[in-house]
């Protein structure tokens, strides 16, 4: 019976604390209020967000690295933090902006930035994609002379 009201709790609590994040018609519904507007080309892939008076906010573009590995690029008016996050679920839009609400970024009640906490964000969720990193291996012999039959090295 404990487990059940548990359970139960969790459930009232995340329905209660959660932001209810929805895009219709042109515009981010949060707590169905129009919050911000947005505009989208691919698929999603590219997308411009504005706040109600059409100043541009942030924007979240699509990229692929030299391994064809998609991500996304995410960077704020007036700020120079560019974040990249990986490029996995569904409704990455959605669930961006709920991260955002839930970090501090954005007010969910008056639909402002907060851009002290933008840095912050990019340290917990950013993943770098623009470095590649090349791991060269060197296997040095000392011993060179010929040998018959087939050599196999393992766990050197």
């Amino acid at each position: 019976m404990k487990k059940v009201l548990f359970g139960f709790g969790i459930l009232v609590s995340c329905l209660a604390f959660g932001q209810d994040v929805k895009f219709k018609d042109g515009f981010v519904l949060i707590n169905k209020e129009k919050c911000f507007k947005y505009t989208s080309k691919n698929m999603s892939f590219y997308n411009n967000f504005y706040d109600l008076n059409d100043k541009k906010v942030f924007y979240i573009d699509g990229a692929k690295t030299r391994t064809d590995q998609t991500y996304f690029k995410i960077q704020f008016t007036g700020s120079d933090e560019i974040i990249t996050l990986p490029a996995s679920a569904m409704n990455f839009r959605k669930g961006f902006l709920e991260n955002l609400i839930e970090e501090g970024v954005i007010n969910a009640s008056d639909c402002t930035i907060h851009p002290e906490n933008i840095k912050m964000f990019k340290d917990r969720y950013n993943k770098d994609y623009e470095t590649s990193e090349t791991t060269v291996i060197i296997n040095n012999q000392s011993d060179i002379r010929p040998r018959n039959g087939v050599n196999i090295s393992i766990g050197r």
